[in-house]
């Protein structure tokens, strides 16, 4: 496949994937130029795409011959975000910096807060009614079940076989947000409030078939709503960093939250400012164009680029590590988690500042390394590599401090520099590959780029 016929292949993959229903040629076609910023495919292009998408795309994609359109597998999901990002590995297990994680439990389980309630379906029905039991925030918006096992659900309840336990978390009182148990929940949702399911592919209950709701008898009704569940509720009084562990840890629903999508639900603060201020960022022109809209929104990636670069802005990369809150890991993530918690406090007079310092170090790195920005170099000429989020971090941090006007006068010596760390510097490849959370590593590869730019730009 070429170089070309890859790319295409990828942003079919990302169209389909952010729209998350079915797909005409053309409709694909349309997106991938809406996503290039209005620029429309040329007829190789047309050509390259149609012709990897019949031919190359078989394992990522199906074609459904009656609708004529396209769907995306869970391998094409996957290989859409192994490409459009680079993956990272946070934490490398053959680390052995003592300073990496204090001794012990990373916090005191004291801290933890959590409720065992049962809790009536019509209870929780009611709650999700008046919007206090939040279903479909925004971290986690997607809906994977299809209407068969929605149905096997309902009469597994029907049936009286107990459920698995669902995880809340309870931001304030009487609100509560989904961890675990999302698709479930959903599911009594659209059964039983929007009566918009109709049970289908029943195993048991066969007599209820194509019923509604309202169409079971009255005894059925009543025996669905007085069903107890098991809820797991984190109480508000648990530290926003305890939380995070507890959500990255049993999170096992049909799609695991990231850790940016983690950060997104726990740090709202009184007005979610934080969370706004990385959605604009990572929404403006100027991210688009460094990035080449390469990055899918879909599971936040985009603003976990941007909030690493405010962290580091707020946080200079040599004072990592240091001076950090008691049971806070000296890690990336536990610096991450700090800044929107940071940023939740700030007046906006400073996130206008950092708005336009970001904004900025956008321009800089699109100028010096075009569609290559963000991404690793190992030679002239080579093909495309992943948006690498490290890279991002170091190079967006580090070239805000330059004149724009030198480093359009040294973008060739820059681009020569950097693809000669990546050619010799194996740790340096390492601090941006293996382990790539650890104190160790972020400060390597900042010195290493810090160093590259003083000798060349100086």
């Amino acid at each position: 496949m070429s170089i070309v016929t890859d790319e295409l292949l990828v942003e079919a993959l990302l169209a389909i994937e952010e729209t998350n229903t079915p797909m005409t040629f053309s409709e694909i076609a349309k997106s991938i130029s809406k996503r290039r910023g209005g620029v429309q495919l040329t007829d190789d292009e047309i050509g390259d795409l149609r012709e990897c998408l019949y031919q190359n795309g078989n394992m990522y994609i199906l074609w459904s011959a009656k609708d004529r359109t396209w769907t995306i597998t869970p391998e094409g999901r996957a290989y859409a975000r192994q490409i459009s990002i680079e993956p990272e590995e946070l934490v490398d297990i053959s680390e052995t910096d003592e300073a990496l994680e204090p001794k012990g439990a990373p916090f005191n389980p004291a801290l933890i807060k959590v409720d065992v309630d049962q809790m009536h379906i019509y209870h929780a029905l009611k709650l999700i009614r008046e919007q206090r039991l939040v279903l479909q925030p925004e971290f986690q918006r997607n809906f994977i079940w299809d209407e068969v096992r929605q149905s096997r659900l309902i009469e597994s309840i029907l049936l009286r076989i107990a459920l698995p336990a669902f995880y809340l978390d309870a931001p304030r009182e009487d609100t509560y947000v989904v961890i675990d148990g999302l698709q479930r929940l959903k599911t009594l949702d659209r059964f039983c409030n929007e009566k918009s399911l109709k049970l289908t592919g029943l195993e048991y209950l066969r007599e209820f078939e194509n019923h509604g709701f309202s169409d079971l008898p009255s005894h059925m009704r009543s025996r669905l709503e007085e069903t107890r569940l098991t809820m797991h509720i984190i109480r508000p009084e648990t530290p926003l960093q305890v939380k995070f562990i507890i959500f990255r840890r049993i999170n096992t629903g049909g799609l695991v939250l990231t850790n940016q999508e983690i950060r997104h639900a726990l740090y709202q603060g009184n007005d979610g400012r934080a969370s706004r201020l990385l959605k604009n960022l990572a929404e403006s022109p100027e991210f688009l164009d460094a990035t080449d809209r390469s990055i899918s929104p879909r599971r936040m990636d985009d603003r976990e680029c941007v909030l690493r670069f405010l962290t580091f802005v707020r946080y200079p990369y040599e004072q990592f590590g240091r001076n950090m809150s008691v049971g806070e890991p000296p890690n990336l993530d536990g610096l991450l988690n700090r800044t929107m918690a940071d940023l939740n406090a700030l007046p906006f007079e400073e996130h206008d500042r950092l708005k336009e310092v970001f904004r900025d170090s956008m321009c800089k790195a699109h100028l010096v390394f075009g569609r290559h920005a963000f991404r690793k170099i190992y030679g002239r000429n080579q093909k495309r590599q992943p948006i690498s989020k490290p890279l991002f971090e170091v190079w967006s941090t580090l070239l805000r401090d330059w004149p724009i006007e030198i480093l359009e006068q040294r973008r060739e010596q820059l681009i020569d520099g950097f693809i000669e760390i990546m050619q010799h510097d194996f740790d340096f490849i390492k601090s941006i590959s293996y382990g790539t959370g650890s104190v160790r590593a972020v400060k390597y590869r900042f010195d290493r780029i810090n160093r590259m730019l003083r000798e060349t730009l100086r």
